[in-house]
Formats: C-alpha cells, sequence, structure tokens
C-alpha cells in the first residue's frame, strides 16, 4: 500500500476519534445539564447476567458485564434519583460485522419519571450529539431517505405499532422466525444472513 493510502486512512481513523470523542462529550454534557449523576460500576462482577438470551463472558475472577443496568437499578433502589453510565460492556459470542464482544454502551435512569420523559431525553441526546458534529445541519441522508434530525417531531411508536406500520405484521403472538422473515421480505428490508438463524 502506499503512502498516500496509508495518510488518507489515517486521516479517516483520526477523524472518527474526534467524531466519537465529540459525541461522548455532547451527551455527557446533556446529562449533566440534566442533573443526572456519572457513576463507575464494576466491569468484573460475581454473577451472570440473568437475561436467558444474553451470554456473559467469563474469567477466572467472576463475568464482565454485560449491561450496568443491573448495578444503576439497585442504586435506584437506594435513593438515588437520575444515575448514568456511559462505558465498556462485553457480550460473548456477539460478534460480526457490527458487533464487538467489547462495546461502549449508554446506561442511564430516571426515578419516578414517565416513559416519555425518558423518550425525550433519548431524542435529546441524539439531537446534541448531532448538533455538535454539524452544526450547520438540520437533516441527513440515509439510503435515500432525508431525516430531519433536529425541527421536524419525532414519530414515537409502541412496539407492536411499529412492527404492524412499517412489517405489516398485525399479530405479535407470531414472533417466529418464518413470520419476521416473510414481513422483512415484504418490506424489502435486507437482512444480513446471520441475522436470519435466531
Amino acid at each position: 500500500m502506499d503512502n498516500d493510502k496509508l495518510r488518507w486512512k489515517d486521516e479517516v481513523r483520526t477523524k472518527r476519534l474526534w467524531q466519537r470523542q465529540t459525541i461522548l462529550n455532547a451527551v455527557r454534557q446533556d446529562l449533566y445539564a440534566q442533573g443526572f449523576l456519572e457513576v463507575e460500576t464494576p466491569v468484573l462482577v460475581k454473577g451472570t447476567c440473568p437475561d436467558v438470551h444474553i451470554e456473559s463472558v467469563e474469567t477466572p475472577y467472576g463475568y464482565l458485564v454485560t449491561s450496568t443496568e443491573y448495578q444503576i437499578k439497585r442504586m435506584i433502589v437506594g435513593g438515588f434519583e437520575k444515575l448514568f453510565t456511559l462505558t465498556k460492556n462485553f457480550r460473548a459470542h456477539d460478534c460480526g460485522r457490527y458487533h464487538s464482544a467489547e462495546f461502549t454502551m449508554l446506561e442511564w435512569a430516571r426515578a419516578h419519571e414517565s416513559l416519555s420523559t425518558i423518550e425525550d431525553d433519548a431524542i435529546r441526546f441524539i439531537r446534541a450529539a448531532f448538533g455538535t458534529l454539524y452544526p450547520d445541519a438540520t437533516t441527513v441522508t440515509f439510503n435515500g431517505h432525508n431525516i430531519d434530525i433536529m425541527d421536524k417531531p419525532w414519530q414515537r411508536l409502541s412496539c407492536q405499532e411499529a412492527f404492524k406500520t412499517y412489517l405489516g405484521l398485525e399479530n405479535l403472538g407470531d414472533f417466529s422466525l418464518d413470520a419476521l422473515k416473510a414481513s422483512c421480505n415484504a418490506a424489502c428490508l435486507e437482512v444480513p444472513n446471520t441475522f436470519t438463524q435466531d
């Protein structure tokens, strides 16, 4: 590989690292402004994840956390009202083009608040991150669709409404692999082969 290509790859990697830091900083600043406390929770824990669909990474000393959700919930029960973590998590056998066994995840919790308040949080985080990366833009184009990030109100749907509206799946009781595949095909959604086995 010649020097120009190597230099270009280094510039792209550097730009992505700066963008990542900008996004993380924007989300943190938004949470701080809302009065959230950022906490450090253990990455190595004694017990495995209780969710049967998520496999923990075992070490000789315990398990790496699959999510900080459980530690945050314990602190909420203990009397804290607004907490978040933005840290590394680990999941065994969750590897592929779009997944890594190690990844960064934001977890946040508000005590005594409605789902719509938490939805507002998620919208605000995305707008804060987008606004810091693209201060003069309000829309992004994805797969030929213009998506208004900043100005237009966001559509809010339950899972049942979303499956019905966008996949034509009327009965969520039939959550079988065959029904989901047929619905994705009917909606012209490209689903990677690695996603079609489970």
